[in-house]
């Protein structure tokens, strides 16, 4: 009889608690956290005229935290996964040694030499699996890459001598989560 008065006495699960219960079984705590942190808050924003990035780049590898070379094992591609197959290959700033950026007030493009060159438009946009939003927040430019089994967030933040650029990449895929930091050098403004 105690035990079902208890139950009677306790509320209700809602229907939106189990929704984020069961999301966060499905997806896991870290993804659905990123998730959140994407689309919470102030949203984003062209990036100022001051922010402007267009030039050639230089890695400064001492100030990195990956080196530039072949991906690390985690990265590697999967048979079957194909959110890490692309992984590598739309993420080539986790292994660039130089860059150069065109910046326009709509979208910013980066060569990474080798053949490996990344557009990025202000908004929101699907390119190729991934569903990309970028743009202005808190005096960073974000970026924020999903999948169906994986994601990924890039704050892009320049020294306010406009010569030095700190990119921080968080990458969950398929549960494994790392983080990098890529420090980048002016060499030349375009």
């Amino acid at each position: 009889m105690i035990h079902a008065e208890y139950r009677s006495a306790q509320r209700p699960r809602t229907r939106s608690a189990r929704g984020w219960r069961l999301c966060i079984r499905i997806l896991g705590a870290p993804l659905v956290i990123l998730a959140l942190a994407a689309c919470s808050g102030t949203p984003l924003e062209p990036p100022p005229r001051s922010f402007d990035l267009g030039g050639d780049w230089v890695l400064d590898a001492s100030a990195s935290t990956t080196p530039a070379g072949p991906p690390p094992e985690s990265l590697r591609p999967r048979r079957g996964d194909l959110a890490t197959r692309f992984l590598a290959q739309d993420f080539p700033v986790l292994f660039a040694e130089r860059m150069q950026i065109e910046q326009n007030r709509d979208s910013m493009g980066i060569d990474f030499g080798q053949g490996a060159y990344r557009d990025i438009s202000w908004g929101e946009r699907d390119r190729g699996p991934w569903r990309v939003q970028a743009g202005w927040r808190e005096g960073q430019l974000h970026v924020y890459s999903r999948t169906h089994d994986a994601s990924s967030r890039e704050l892009y933040s320049l020294s306010p001598d406009g010569q030095r650029l700190t990119i921080d990449i968080e990458v969950d895929n398929a549960g494994r989560r790392q983080s990098f930091t890529r420090v980048f050098t002016r060499r030349s403004p375009i």
